[in-house]
């Protein structure tokens, strides 16, 4: 994407990102139903930090914005991308 590789369920400290782009400081995390639990929420937000605390940032997709929505998800990353190579 946009020359950027990914790497796929990279380990950063004790997690394991599902897709990880060193170049970009990105992270990408595309979540199933279990993560619209208040509680997997509350561990979802400790993991992101953990990880922004790394210099990275996360984004995170629902499951079904994959399935109904890829091209916006794709122009999304792609923004991201831009804007993390750029500062």
């Amino acid at each position: 994407m946009l020359g950027f590789r990914f790497r796929r369920q990279h380990p950063i400290g004790p997690f394991i990102a599902d897709f990880y782009c060193a170049d970009a400081g990105l992270v990408i995390e595309l979540d199933g139903g279990i993560h619209n639990e208040q509680e997997r929420q509350k561990q979802d937000k400790l993991r992101d930090k953990a990880i922004n605390d790394h210099g990275l940032e996360t984004l995170r997709f629902d499951n079904r914005d994959i399935e109904t929505n890829l091209e916006g998800v794709i122009e999304i990353i792609k923004k991201k991308l831009r804007e993390r190579v750029r500062t």
